[in-house]
């Protein structure tokens, strides 16, 4: 979640990802690594060994580094210039569009597919910073952009700033298709998952993998296939529908407002036409002889249309399960009990909760692909967690851990389940004051906890201690022992006799 929300735009990665699937029937994302080096200056007083050594990039106290001048005092000493390049690594999330999206006809799921792959416009550039040879990418054929513009998605996305300029050198455009396929490469009869760098007919890399990069999610899957239906397809013939039916009924209410006219041809002059086309109120209309002008009256009721609209639109709320009760929209509503009115809206978020379900779903398949991608690379992070600073190693996790993927749904509204964690943290209080065990207080804190993140307020050890860290329980054992309240009452009572 750190490296996700924090570490990357996660907010704008999930929208985009999110939307893709609600419109174009898959929302594809691409988890990666990427090797980012920084370049450190710094200056270091040196003598001539110090300096020898660091030209010959063997200086103990300054690995890595490049001398890139010296500046010589007279006296022995020398004030070197260093630069050192840094790596760093990001791990970062890529929501694929879905004309870049390429895999086999008979795909169930990404991961089972015989051949999926990414197609991706990259200038010479490109490919020599991701670490191909320099030669190689120079020898590569440019194309044009029709394999672009014949998808008319990519035409639909990019078609308003498509940039046809062709460009030679280092900013030349290319094609890569990066790929993962299922082939028996050692010919021992089991296909092994390849991963492939082509542009054209070159091969650039070819190498075994674990597993590909690719997650993708479909809101309303079929069984079977990889691609189902989107949220937009269940609507559309609706949309088209609706956008017919406004239009007839706009085109009607001016027809009433200003109809059509019967001209008899022998009254026609020079100006009746344009007059006659010239609306305003008290406009006259010249014509010549006996000519009269009479408007065609079209019967015309727009109740019919409106009663049609108002039938398209619950018909696609009953598709979707997005209801004008369920927005706060519905003024009808108001005059209902608040129970009806919240049962009312849980029947209606019944499929909002069942798409929001495939979609954790899904986001936990992407969340283990970027744990195990994690362990393999092996560098520690430093992540904020309760407000301290901590260091997680992913080198030391187990990639086979078990992993539950919690789906926030079911269990009401933030309300509701305020409600839910004050009513637990009522009964916990009165259990621990009449000396039940049933209560520690870990029990207790932990009840807190969930109360404090749902509130939204920080977090809880903000305003309660952790009974399980050091600190508490050291507090804890400095404290005088608790007397038990039946020996207490016992003291009181013999007490109490012995005065009388």
């Amino acid at each position: 979640n750190h490296i996700f929300m924090r570490r990357q735009n996660g907010y704008r990665i999930l929208l985009d990802w999110l939307q893709s699937g609600l419109i174009e029937k898959i929302g594809v994302i691409k988890t990666a690594v990427v090797t980012k080096r920084r370049t450190k200056r710094e200056r270091l007083q040196v003598d001539a060994e110090q300096l020898a050594a660091l030209h010959a990039g063997v200086h103990p106290e300054r690995p890595g580094a490049t001398l890139a001048d010296a500046e010589d005092h007279g006296d022995g000493t020398f004030t070197a210039h260093l630069t050192t390049q840094i790596p760093r690594k990001r791990y970062v999330d890529m929501p694929v569009p879905s004309e870049e999206f390429i895999f086999s006809m008979r795909a169930r799921h990404e991961d089972d597919a015989q051949y999926i792959a990414q197609r991706t416009r990259k200038t010479r550039s490109d490919l020599v910073e991701m670490g191909f040879d320099r030669a190689t990418g120079a020898d590569l054929t440019t194309e044009g952009e029709a394999l672009w513009w014949g998808d008319p998605r990519a035409a639909a996305r990019w078609g308003d700033s498509f940039d046809t300029e062709e460009r030679d050198g280092a900013l030349a455009e290319v094609t890569l298709l990066e790929e993962y396929i299922r082939a028996d490469r050692d010919g021992d009869g089991v296909a092994e998952l390849l991963r492939v760098f082509r542009v054209g007919d070159t091969i650039l890399e070819a190498a075994e993998t674990d597993e590909q990069p690719f997650v993708v999610f479909c809101p309303f899957p079929r069984a079977h296939r990889m691609v189902g239906e989107s949220l937009a397809e269940k609507v559309m013939d609706l949309q088209a529908l609706r956008t017919m039916v406004s239009r007839q009924t706009v085109d009607g209410v001016m027809l009433s407002n200003r109809p059509r006219g019967q001209i008899d041809e022998q009254g026609v002059g020079e100006s009746t036409i344009d007059d006659w086309l010239t609306a305003g109120p008290g406009v006259l209309v010249r014509t010549k002889g006996g000519g009269v002008i009479a408007p065609i009256a079209d019967a015309f009721d727009p109740s019919q249309g409106l009663g049609l609209l108002q039938f398209l639109v619950g018909e696609r709320e009953s598709r979707t399960g997005i209801t004008r009760l369920n927005q706060g929209l519905d003024a009808d509503a108001i005059s209902k009990t608040a129970t009806g009115t919240a049962m009312m809206q849980a029947q209606g978020q019944q499929i909002e909760e069942y798409v929001a379900r495939q979609f954790a779903e899904t986001l936990g398949r992407l969340f283990a692909k970027k744990m195990r991608l994690m362990i393999a690379e092996g560098d520690p992070v430093m992540i904020r967690l309760d407000g301290e600073y901590k260091q997680a190693n992913p080198a030391a996790w187990d990639g086979d851990m078990p992993v539950e993927v919690r789906v926030g749904l079911g269990s009401g509204q933030k309300a509701q389940r305020i409600q839910n964690w004050q009513l637990l943290i009522a009964d916990q209080n009165a259990l621990k004051a009449n000396g039940s065990t049933l209560v520690s207080d870990e029990n207790m804190y932990r009840a807190r906890d969930g109360a404090i993140r749902d509130m939204g307020l920080g977090t809880p050890n903000e305003f309660y201690t952790d009974p399980s860290t050091p600190e508490a329980q050291q507090a804890m054992a400095n404290q005088p022992p608790k007397q038990d309240p039946k020996a207490i009452e016992a003291q009181g009572k013999a007490a109490l006799a012995q005065q009388t």
